[in-house]
């Protein structure tokens, strides 16, 4: 229960305060606490802030940490001699003040409880770690449109608040965001269990799972990572009835070295089927790479084999790089300077995305490691042939020459001697889409969505 008037510290004065702040009632704050020892002597909302060795603990009720990587605060606070039950971390503030976040429907916002009792039907919650277009959120939007046709209400939650909102909108899906100052609450309990079952996306939310496990009503955990340290970073929850799915066969590979007696299936993704109209209005061959710039993606690999294509077989290629950059991987401005023939193109809306793909020939995906890329099945949904590095998911349907190409991961001069023969040999390559075209169907089909879900549901209900 909220215990009325307390005595609160609050630790972490950036990000996570500013996005919890509308909810904090300030007269219950003695001071704040931050590590920035610039910070300290300075005020913050009319309160003082202190470094963690100046500040008194036993003058307040809880200690409230506001900072996302809280592992190291809760360490640094035990050793200052601040006690467990002492301390709320920012998904518990529901249990120290008035958190109200509004669920949104067809336009509309609604409380909570006012939105369990206006929807009636069947109840599916989706939580991702952002309502942005990234790959995980976007296709867990798309498995809420399926879970609408099979006559359930589906809600998407996510701890941030993103672009995908429009998108959600326009498919008439609710959504609750920011619910990271809540998750950990009763309030966000109660909705839990007003659900027939919970769908999480991804292992890095894990600590979600551990919050509403006590509940007892069925998780399905569809995990998209296949890397050791994500495996290693967030523990997951071993418990009934939590089913474990795998977004591919890596995925499923890097969960049993982790979790070898811990039973997992394989549950692709779907994206739903459109066909685009092929525009070409010059003899420009365009090979793509499409995705957020950072080191996961290699587009320095990308670049690296471009420069090694002779320039007399460059003449009519543009090389285009797509997306926001993130973290520095290739320094951008000067790749541009020194390769004319590469372009640069700012991330893109779905619908941008659509276009873009209209006058595109060929895609590369180099990256380090890539459990299943949306990007590379939507291209192969449009019949774009596909260069993937053998860390990237989709590698296990390609056959080489046949229904797209494989290229040993970091390994540019590979990747090089493929994208020349593509070059050389375009002529053939719409037959090679047509073929990866057949990989969709099979695999990330709509269809192919629903027999997973109507199993999932069986499994559910015994």
């Amino acid at each position: 229960m909220r215990l009325g008037e307390l005595n609160i510290i609050i630790f972490g004065t950036g990000n996570y305060y500013k996005l919890s702040k509308q909810y904090i009632d300030l007269d219950q704050v003695i001071y704040f606490v931050d590590n920035d020892p610039q910070k300290a002597g300075t005020v913050l909302d009319g309160k003082e802030i202190r470094t963690p060795e100046e500040a008194d603990f036993e003058e307040c009720d809880y200690v409230l940490v506001l900072v996302m990587r809280y592992q190291s605060i809760l360490k640094q606070l035990s050793e200052l001699g601040v006690k467990g039950d002492q301390i709320k971390l920012y998904p518990d503030l529901d249990d120290l003040f008035a958190v109200k976040p509004y669920i949104y429907r067809e336009g509309r916002k609604y409380e909570v409880k006012q939105w369990v009792e206006c929807c009636r039907e069947k109840k599916v919650m989706l939580i991702c770690h952002e309502l942005t277009r990234n790959g995980v959120s976007v296709v867990l939007m798309h498995v809420a449109r399926i879970l609408k046709e099979m006559g359930y209400h589906p809600l998407m939650s996510a701890l941030l608040k993103g672009e995908l909102v429009e998108e959600l909108q326009e498919n008439k899906i609710d959504y609750i965001s920011q619910i990271n100052m809540m998750y950990g609450g009763k309030l966000f309990a109660l909705l839990v269990q007003e659900m027939d079952f919970v769908i999480v996306g991804t292992i890095g939310i894990a600590d979600v799972v551990h919050r509403i496990a006590w509940t007892k009503i069925p998780i399905v955990w569809w995990i998209h990572e296949s890397n050791d340290k994500d495996f290693n970073d967030f523990p997951i929850v071993v418990r009934e009835p939590i089913y474990y799915y795998a977004g591919g066969k890596r995925v499923v590979e890097c969960f049993q070295r982790h979790y070898s007696q811990v039973s997992i299936e394989k549950m692709l993704y779907c994206i739903p089927d459109s066909q685009i109209r092929r525009k070409k209005k010059d003899d420009i061959f365009r090979i793509g790479i499409i995705g957020l710039i950072y080191p996961r993606k290699a587009q320095d690999i990308f670049v690296a084999a471009v420069e090694k294509i002779p320039s007399e077989k460059k003449k009519t290629v543009s090389f285009e790089i797509v997306g926001k950059y993130l973290e520095p991987v290739i320094d951008l401005d000067n790749v541009l300077k020194r390769n004319p023939e590469i372009k640069y193109r700012k991330e893109m809306s779905q619908k941008d995305l659509s276009d873009y793909f209209s006058g595109l020939d060929l895609l590369v995906c180099p990256s380090r490691d890539d459990p299943m890329p949306v990007v590379v099945t939507q291209a192969m949904q449009y019949g774009i042939p596909c260069i993937v590095s053998d860390q990237v998911g989709q590698s296990e349907y390609i056959v080489n020459g046949k229904n797209g190409f494989v290229f040993p991961s970091e390994d540019s001069n590979s990747l090089k001697e493929i994208i020349s023969y593509c070059i050389d040999n375009r002529n053939m390559l719409h037959h090679i889409g047509l073929e990866s075209r057949k990989i969709y169907e099979s695999h990330f089909s709509e269809r192919a969505m629903k027999n997973s879900l109507e199993k999932i549901v069986d499994r559910i209900k015994g």
